[in-house]
């Protein structure tokens, strides 16, 4: 009985160096599977499926509907990777006007705005950097000021150079004000729009700041200053009137 189990022991041990441990792939000596005898690939994992809201919506943008401010509206409230990349694809449409550049600039995530600018902000299409400027200036993020005064520096087109000032007044960040200050007493082409951003600029320390130089200002600066931090309180008016 004892040489009977030896002997299966051994015939076995034979076949899984034949055949492999499952039974199915040889280890060694032996050709490899066919393109038929090779397992399928396993499906990659299906992503989001289409919202079919946002999927109409956006179809409706390319109709005679009405009111399409609303229907960008909503398609920013339901959000989603749909709703951006639909959105963003119609972003020079001319019969949307700058409804899309403003719902995205309000609503979309931080890293698609990024991804916008990123493709965008540097484009040899002046429409489409006059575009940007406007999302840039919806979001009012500081965050964007330097890009956006880089782009000031450089930038050649009229129509995207104003909304580059507009938009330095709704970040209002420090460095953005002193942009201004520079363009309003620089006398320029841009004193103007400078002055009107200037107007724009909500953050009381960035005005207190602008207010302490008062003296140093030309004369239309100091208007621009005055009128800005009337808002912010009495206190910020009486170091700008000193």
């Amino acid at each position: 009985m004892r040489r009977l189990i030896l002997l299966l022991a051994a015939l076995a041990a034979a076949a899984i160096l034949l055949l492999g441990r499952d039974g199915t792939a040889p280890l060694r000596g032996a050709r490899p599977p066919t393109a038929r005898e090779a397992p399928p690939a396993l499906p990659e994992a299906p992503g989001a499926p289409p919202d079919p809201a946002v999927a109409g919506l956006l179809d409706l943008l390319d109709t005679d509907a009405p009111r399409k401010d609303r229907i960008v509206a909503r398609i920013a409230e339901l959000g989603g990777e749909e709703a951006w990349a639909g959105l963003a694809a119609r972003l020079l449409d001319p019969a949307l006007g700058t409804t899309v550049e403003t719902a995205l600039g309000l609503h979309a995530p931080p890293a698609e705005v990024e991804a916008l600018k990123r493709r965008m902000l540097d484009s040899p299409d002046a429409a489409a950097r006059a575009s940007i400027v406007r999302i840039l200036a919806a979001t009012a993020d500081p965050a964007h000021g330097a890009d956006v005064r880089g782009l000031l520096a450089r930038e050649r087109d009229a129509t995207v150079r104003h909304g580059a000032i507009g938009a330095l007044g709704r970040f209002g960040d420090r460095e953005s004000a002193d942009a201004l200050v520079e363009l309003m007493r620089s006398g320029g082409r841009d004193a103007g729009a400078a002055h009107y951003a200037l107007l724009g600029i909500r953050n009381e320390g960035t005005l207190r700041e602008i207010a302490i130089r008062w003296a140093a200002l030309p004369a239309e600066a100091r208007l621009g200053v005055l009128h800005a931090t009337e808002r912010p309180g009495p206190e910020a008016v009486a170091a700008a009137r000193e």
